[in-house]
C-alpha cells in the first residue's frame, strides 16, 4: 500500500487477479414425490431445491407412496410359524424417498432434488417427459454434481434408455457425472439383462457415466396403506383391520412382520453417498471402491469373482459395469470403479474423468473474469501462473503423478504455443493443461478456450 505524508482522502486502484478456487460436489436427483411446496406455499415441482436432511425431505416432499397390493401369507401349524408378505397386483414405482434414505443413511450431509411431478396412482406408467423436463430445469452450477435417477429403472424399455442416454449427454455438457442403474434383474437372467444393456444404450458420452449392480434389499420397510392389506391363511382371506378388532395379539404378529418386509431399491443413491464421503475423506482423485453400503440387508443378486469378470470387461461393448458384493465380514462393497467406457486408455476410470471435470469446471470458471480484457501476452503470463500454483496443490497432495511437478503436469498458454495470431484477431484465448492422474496413465489433456472483448 503507498504511504502518504498529508491528511487528506486517497483513492487507490488495485487490480482484482483471484486465485483458483476448487469447486465442491454434490449430488442431484430426478423423480416423483408426494408433494412438492415449500412452507410458503410456493411450488417446488421441477424447481432444484436443495435440502440438508432426510426430515427436511418429508417437509417439502412427503414420504413414500403406501403400497396398496401387500398380502400376508400366514402358513403357521401348531409346530411351526410361518408368514411372510408378498405383493399382489401393482407396486408403486416410486422408490426416490427410500433411495434418500439409503443416502442419508451413508452420512451423507445434503443433496438437491428436482420433483418432477406428484405420485403416479398405482398401475399407471412414468412418462419420460417428466424425467426431460425435470433434466431442463436442473441449471448448470458451479459444482461438479453427480446425478442419479433412481426411478428411471421402472420406466418402459424404451423409455429408460432415452432418459440415460439423456443424462450422459447432459453430464458431457456441463462436467457432472452419472450414476445409472440396471434394469431390475435376477439371479437367473442377470447375464441376458447385462448383454441387452450394453447392446441398447448407446451414447458417445459413456465416460460420463457409471453404472451399478445389483439392487439393494435395504432395512427400511415398505410404506403400506393398513386398510387395504390382507390376510390369507387355511384358504381363508381376512382384512387387517377385522384381525385387529378380534386377534390384537395376531395383529401384533402381522404388524412386527410388515416391519421386517424391506424395500429393495436401485444401487444408485447410495453409491452417490458413498463417492461423495470418499470425496471429503480421501479426495475426487481416489477411485471410489472397496467402500462398505450401510443399511443394506442384502443385494438382489450374489456374485462370485468370476462372475464379476463378465460384468468387468466386455471386448464387445465396451461398457463396464460395477458391481456391487458381499464379503463375510466386511459387509456389502462396492467392488469396481469403472466407467461405461471401461477399456478406454483415459477415461476408463470413475476417479480420472471426476478429477478432469473438476479441473476443466474450475479452469473455466476462473477464465471468465479474463473476458474483458486485453489478450496480452501479461494476462497469458497471469493465466499460466495460476492454473500452475492450482495444480501444484494437487500434485503436493498426491493426486498427480510425478517426483518433480513437471511430471505432474503441464500448462500452455500464448501465442505460437496454444494461439496463432488469427486467433488473437478473433479473440480466442487458448489455455492448454495437461494432467497426469495417480494411476498408470498418459498425460490427459485439457483444450479451454475463453471468448475475449
Amino acid at each position: 500500500m503507498a504511504k502518504y505524508s498529508a491528511p487528506g482522502i486517497y483513492v487507490e486502484e488495485i487490480p482484482h487477479s483471484p486465485e483458483i478456487e476448487t469447486s465442491t460436489d454434490g449430488a442431484v436427483f430426478l423423480g416423483y414425490t408426494e408433494k412438492h411446496e415449500n412452507l410458503q406455499g410456493e411450488n417446488l415441482c421441477n424447481l432444484p431445491t436443495l435440502i440438508h436432511s432426510l426430515r427436511e425431505f418429508e417437509l417439502l416432499f412427503g414420504f413414500a407412496q403406501n403400497e396398496e397390493n401387500l398380502t400376508i401369507f400366514d402358513e403357521s401349524t401348531v409346530a411351526l410359524e410361518k408368514i411372510s408378505v408378498g405383493f399382489e397386483g401393482s407396486k408403486s414405482l416410486h422408490n426416490l424417498y427410500y433411495s434418500l434414505q439409503a443416502f442419508f443413511s451413508q452420512g451423507a450431509s445434503s443433496c438437491t432434488i428436482v420433483s418432477v411431478g406428484k405420485y403416479k396412482p398405482l398401475g399407471e406408467p412414468l412418462k419420460v417427459e417428466d424425467f426431460e423436463k425435470g433434466l431442463e430445469f436442473l441449471q448448470k452450477t458451479n459444482n461438479n454434481f453427480l446425478i442419479a435417477v433412481p426411478e428411471s429403472q421402472n420406466l418402459a424399455e424404451v423409455d429408460f434408455y432415452a432418459i440415460q442416454q439423456s443424462i450422459l449427454e447432459y453430464c458431457a455438457r456441463n462436467k457432472c457425472f452419472a450414476i445409472l442403474d440396471l434394469p431390475p434383474v435376477s439371479k437367473e437372467n442377470y447375464r441376458v439383462m447385462v448383454s441387452s444393456y450394453r447392446e441398447k444404450l448407446e451414447s458417445p458420452h459413456l465416460s460420463y457415466g457409471s453404472a451399478f449392480f445389483p439392487n439393494l434389499i435395504t432395512l427400511f420397510p415398505y410404506a403400506c396403506d393398513e386398510s387395504a392389506l390382507k390376510i390369507k391363511k387355511s384358504g381363508e382371506e381376512f382384512s387387517l383391520a377385522f384381525i385387529k378388532e378380534n386377534n390384537p395379539l395376531r395383529y401384533k404378529k402381522y404388524a412386527e412382520v410388515l416391519t421386517q418386509f424391506f424395500a429393495e431399491v436401485p444401487p444408485s443413491a447410495a453409491v452417490a453417498a458413498a463417492f461423495l464421503k470418499n470425496d471429503n475423506d480421501k479426495g475426487i482423485w481416489k477411485a471410489p471402491a472397496n467402500i462398505a453400503l450401510q443399511n443394506v440387508r442384502r443385494l438382489a443378486v450374489q456374485l462370485s469373482n468370476s462372475e464379476q469378470d463378465f460384468l468387468t470387461i466386455d471386448a464387445d461393448s465396451d461398457k463396464s459395469i460395477n458391481a456391487i458384493r458381499n464379503f463375510t465380514g466386511r459387509g456389502n462393497l462396492i467392488w469396481g470403479s469403472r466407467t461405461l467406457d471401461g477399456n478406454s486408455n483415459e477415461w476408463r476410470y470413475i476417479s480420472a474423468r471426476r478429477f478432469a471435470n473438476l479441473l476443466e469446471n474450475d479452469l473455466i470458471n476462473a477464465l471468465k473474469p479474463f473476458g474483458l480484457e486485453e489478450n496480452s501476452q501479461t494476462i497469458w503470463t497471469d493465466i499460466k501462473n495460476k492454473t500452475q500454483n492450482y495444480l501444484l496443490n494437487f500434485w503436493q497432495h498426491g493426486s498427480l503423478q510425478g517426483m518433480k511437478p513437471e511430471q505432474g503436469f503441464f500448462v500452455r498458454c500464448g501465442l505460437g504455443q496454444t494461439m496463432t495470431a488469427q486467433d488473437i484477431l478473433e479473440g480466442n484465448l487458448i489455455l492448454e493443461v495437461g494432467f497426469a492422474p495417480a494411476r498408470p496413465a498418459e498425460f490427459i489433456v485439457l483444450h479451454i478456450q475463453q471468448k475475449m472483448a
